[in-house]
């Protein structure tokens, strides 16, 4: 089967989507099935602000494309729908709903018959403008229903998209599973146990630093959980992108 995966960025840019769509791609590849990804050519990664047009990672043959604009609906990159047009893919299978290059690949997919996934990934809306707002109440709304299946990765997100008036029959649960390599490491916790003095229980929050993963409320609570706990270390780790 030929899949082509869409998605906003992809590897070597750190982040769950990248993460989860390389090692799909990769488990996919690995029973026999060819695996495109499609994706954009910027990143959000310091230090690099392009990257190249067309590389192959893990196996996985990866176009990137210009963005001509971003109107807050994600990066416009229109090539990749003449991409999926010359590749000729059995599934399109696109990440994140309520973005522009998700709901691009499902009205694609209903014009050509192709069959069209979207894994919605996260919560789009919740720090929406009224602008974006609008468009993921119609254009989303109405991509949401033309693909053939929504994947959520929860039940609380299967609910939601409920409300956004996809059929219950068309969603399909599954949680984002990782590779079994990153559970057979032999890691030593010791020394960095020791650099940040480390000893007792710890709360740890691992992810992109922007508004949107809601790390503010975590560190506005800080201060009276260490007063109840003060034994307790709080660590954040993860990428700052520099997004507002």
């Amino acid at each position: 089967m030929r899949i082509c995966m869409v998605c906003e960025f992809f590897h070597p840019v750190i982040g769950g989507i990248e993460t989860h769509v390389l090692e799909l791609s990769k488990q996919l590849i690995s029973r026999g099935h060819e695996v495109f990804v499609l994706t954009s050519n910027p990143t959000w990664m310091k230090g690099c602000n392009r990257l190249p047009d067309f590389e192959e990672i893990d196996g996985i043959p990866l176009h990137r494309f210009h963005v001509l604009s971003d109107w807050g609906t994600g990066p416009f990159y229109p090539a990749f729908a003449k991409k999926i047009m010359q590749l000729q893919p059995d599934v399109i299978h696109a990440h994140a709903g309520g973005w522009l290059h998700s709901d691009i690949s499902a009205f694609l997919g209903k014009m050509k018959s192709i069959r069209c996934i979207i894994t919605a990934h996260g919560f789009p809306g919740v720090v929406d403008s009224t602008r974006l707002q609008i468009y993921r109440r119609t254009i989303t709304r109405i991509a949401l229903r033309l693909v053939d299946a929504v994947i959520a990765t929860s039940p609380s997100q299967k609910e939601q998209l409920i409300r956004r008036g996809v059929k219950e029959t068309k969603i399909h649960v599954i949680p984002s599973g990782l590779s079994d390599e990153y559970f057979c490491r032999d890691v030593d916790p010791e020394p960095l146990r020791e650099k940040y003095n480390l000893h007792g229980p710890v709360i740890l929050f691992l992810g992109r630093l922007a508004p949107v993963k809601g790390i503010e409320h975590l560190i506005h609570a800080a201060p009276r959980i260490l007063h109840r706990f003060s034994h307790m270390k709080l660590l954040i780790v993860g990428p700052d992108p520099g997004v507002k």
